[in-house]
């Protein structure tokens, strides 16, 4: 080991003051060497000899996210590769820590894309909730991340970064219309979001248009 000896003021003790850290979980064995004598000249009998142990370092065990996004059996997923299938535009996002956890942290480094604000708030020290300001887009695939520095409350770093698909269904769920042999059916259009109906007849065309109403 590296470093240096020096004497107190009485000549009577010994220091050393290592160059860098003893390494942790290390046994050290510590003589001094036979032929030191006093300044009598006695020699020490017997030789003098320690064994100094370093405790091992702390296992310290990185926080997990156990539970997320909603719609999910996470029995049969893995939760850091969790995909969910969204039909609400609004959908509660819900992630659980198996520990307390840095708020701050956590809400700096959660993140979506394509980027949607996000009101976050916690139910719990180790649960938050991510409520979207504005409405998902329908059909659209969203991934939600959650960086590695987010951290506990003694500041270990998650495990490892996160993320979530987020497939929202797309607007039109399905559509029918008049066949070869039967021309009267009516054109049907099934959604999988509530529609504005009067939004809906200021936008849509038939084309060649002919009378009807929807």
């Amino acid at each position: 080991v590296e470093g240096r000896f020096f004497w107190d003021d009485t000549a009577t003790t010994l220091i050393f003051v290592p160059q860098t850290r003893f390494e942790p979980g290390t046994r050290y064995e510590i003589a001094l060497n036979r032929a030191l004598v006093a300044a009598d000249g006695q020699r020490l009998t017997p030789p003098a000899q320690w064994t100094l142990e370093t405790l091992p370092a702390p296992q310290v065990r990185a926080p997990q996210v156990f539970a997320a996004p909603p719609d999910a059996d996470l029995d049969e997923v893995e939760p850091q590769n969790l995909s969910a299938s969204l039909r609400s535009r609004y959908p509660t996002l819900r992630i659980v820590f198996d520990r307390p956890m840095d708020q701050e942290s956590v809400q700096e480094a959660l993140s979506i894309e394509p980027p949607i604000p996000l009101a976050l708030t916690w139910e719990a020290d180790d649960v938050l909730l991510a409520h979207p300001s504005a409405p998902l887009a329908p059909g659209v695939r969203y991934v939600l991340s959650l960086s590695d520095r987010a951290r506990d409350l003694a500041g270990t770093p998650l495990q490892a970064a996160q993320q979530w698909a987020l497939n929202m269904t797309p607007l039109v769920a399905r559509v029918s219309t008049p066949t070869m042999h039967n021309h009267d059916l009516p054109v049907s259009i099934a959604f999988n979001y509530p529609v504005d109906p009067e939004s809906f007849a200021r936008v849509s065309r038939l084309n060649p248009a002919i009378n009807g109403a929807w």
